[in-house]
């Protein structure tokens, strides 16, 4: 873990993201992929990540349940 960063709980994750990788961006240059879930899914969001902080955004899906 490189930082922590607490904020309210009503908070959607995909707005709150701001706040974390704001402060990630801060302390770590060499960062070029985040790996998030899907509640991290906005564009908004993937243009300030990956035109301001020039990192790359890849939501990781949710793999399939076997046999359904």
């Amino acid at each position: 873990m490189l930082r922590g960063v607490v904020h309210a709980a009503d908070i959607m994750d995909r707005e709150g993201a701001f706040l974390v990788l704001g402060a990630g961006y801060l302390i770590c240059a060499r960062l070029r992929l985040i790996w998030a879930d899907m509640g991290y899914r906005s564009a908004p969001l993937k243009e300030w990540v990956e035109g301001e902080c020039e990192w790359e955004l890849e939501i990781v899906q949710r793999p399939r349940k076997w046999g359904w």
